[in-house]
């Protein structure tokens, strides 16, 4: 008999002997690979012998981005796909066609993706209207995911929202909301109030809570948040809560993020986050977007409960230079009191201004700034600010030293000038020294060669692609090539925020392009 054939057998057989909890936590194990990976495991694992069958079938069916695979599960004369992947029905719906279907409803957990994520063909499957009405219309009292826990809402699966009732129950727990553009459509905005209606009818579990490309606020979106005592997260794109909304959550024990409040220049809507009265008691993560400068000091100066992940954006366009810098000196201060352990994300928007603004102390900014250095836990931090053209190298060296932790670090001027770069390779050097965990890293940089011999030993192995800002230069892009795979060894491009400065040649970035175009290995 052949030697494999017997190896296979007796794999087959000892397989069938392991314990169902041991097998469950070495698939559980797989689960945390990359998806596309996973899935072609579990198929296999699915076919090789009845001890794995269940166990992959479970997990195969946890995530659906489409309800498309179990509508598929209906005998093969029942639907049709289109050329453009739009699944529907031929026939009316009969008892023999929801045999296959019980099987699998019960194993989805998760269903829908984000609008952003790459998919296959399949996943891309738009299940039509009458499909939907069928299902419903056949067993209106039914509940077809009774163990949905995490829907994933896109403007691609709107066919769903009028037959949502029928879809969730009590134990969804992660709701996401997402439209693209300009938001969702006039005919859909109605089915998306009704969503919410029923979402706080039914599912009052909900512990996570994500709203993206709506700015409209819907009373019914108020209604759903007032009627979740569970709520752990919620992030939107930038709304303006009532006030009894914003008393809510800030009573629930909870709530660890929230992010998108849009903030009135009201002083009595600041006072509602004060954490020494008990209120936001847990609150870990917090976002805002704010109309007055002088909100955002007002609000830190009430949440004294340590944080560890912040991130503010202003559209003032008001405030003068002199008290944005001291409102500035204000914040950082308060940063530096309260958060200075905690503190792991800062993420600072401050300037809406389009038209430019002159630095005319930099010696100010730099000492407004100076107190985030005793931030000593933080691993990402992005600047969108005007005030970024009083930094120089220096401060680079400073933020090495005072951040060893730095993981992501981003600085970008908003305003369009014709003014030279303020940092230099040579300055990045303290940074890949000091900042070993440093993966993503995007500032305006003047790229002239350093002598590579000079850099041994200094390379950061992490960073695969360098964001510039506008006015970057280059110059020898041969000898710069050589200078940034040196402190770079896994950098495969260097990418620009907007077109070059015009004082800056075209030909020199595109020759810089190119270089690194030839060295990116040729995928079979």
């Amino acid at each position: 008999m052949d030697s494999n054939y017997c190896r296979h057998a007796q794999l087959i057989k000892y397989s069938e002997t392991l314990p169902i909890e041991l097998i469950d936590l070495v698939f559980d194990h797989l689960e945390d690979t990359g998806r596309d990976e996973t899935l072609v495991a579990f198929a296999y694992l699915a076919r090789s012998c009845r001890a794995f069958t269940e166990p992959a079938l479970k997990r195969l069916w946890k995530v659906q981005t489409t309800l498309a695979p179990l509508i598929r599960c209906m005998p093969r004369e029942l639907w049709v796909m289109s050329d453009d992947n739009k699944l529907t029905f031929r026939f009316p719906i009969t008892d023999a066609d929801w045999t296959r279907f019980d099987q699998y409803h019960t194993k989805i957990r998760h269903l829908g993706i984000a609008s952003h994520t790459k998919r296959s063909p399949l996943e891309t499957s738009h299940v039509e209207s009458d499909v939907f009405r069928a299902l419903v219309s056949y067993r209106p009292a039914r509940n077809f995911l009774p163990n949905l826990q995490t829907w994933v809402f896109t403007d691609h699966s709107s066919k769903i929202l009028p037959f949502i009732d029928a879809f969730i129950g009590p134990q969804l727990n992660e709701v996401t909301l997402e439209f693209s553009g300009t938001g969702p459509s006039r005919e859909d905005e109605l089915q998306v109030s009704i969503s919410l209606v029923s979402l706080a009818r039914i599912s009052k579990n909900i512990q996570s809570l994500r709203i993206r490309g709506i700015n409209r606020v819907y009373e019914s979106f108020h209604n759903l948040v007032m009627n979740l005592s569970h709520l752990r997260c919620l992030t939107m794109d930038t709304i303006e809560l009532d006030t009894d909304v914003l008393v809510h959550l800030g009573g629930l024990p909870s709530l660890q993020i929230l992010s998108g409040i849009e903030f009135p220049s009201d002083t009595e809507y600041v006072k509602l986050f004060e954490t020494d009265l008990g209120k936001f008691s847990c609150l870990s993560e917090l976002g805002v977007t704010v109309h007055d400068y002088a909100t955002l000091p007002a609000l830190l100066d009430k949440i004294h409960r340590p944080l560890q992940h912040f991130s503010a954006e202003n559209l003032d366009e008001e405030t003068d230079y002199d008290l944005r810098i001291n409102l500035l000196a204000h914040a950082s201060m308060l940063l530096h009191q309260y958060h200075r352990h905690s503190l792991e994300t800062l993420n600072l928007d401050l300037d809406y201004w389009t038209a430019h603004a002159h630095i005319q102390n930099n010696q100010a900014v730099l000492d407004a700034l100076r107190p985030l250095f005793t931030l000593s836990s933080l691993t990402h931090l992005n600047i969108n600010s005007y005030f970024i053209e009083s930094l120089e190298d220096s401060w680079i060296s400073e933020a090495a030293s005072a951040w060893p932790q730095l993981r992501r670090f981003s600085l970008h001027d908003p305003i369009q000038t014709d003014r030279a770069p303020i940092f230099t390779l040579a300055g990045l050097i303290p940074m890949l020294k000091q900042c070993v965990h440093l993966n993503f890293l995007s500032l305006q940089l003047e790229l002239k060669p350093l002598d590579t011999i000079a850099l041994e030993g200094i390379r950061n192995t992490h960073i695969t692609i360098l964001y510039l800002d506008r006015n970057s230069t280059v110059d020898y892009p041969y000898h710069v090539f050589r200078t940034l795979t040196s402190m770079f060894p896994n950098l495969r491009s260097v990418e620009t925020r907007q077109n070059h400065a015009t004082l800056q040649p075209e030909k020199d970035w595109k020759e810089l392009h190119e270089l690194f175009r030839r060295t990116l290995p040729i995928e079979v």
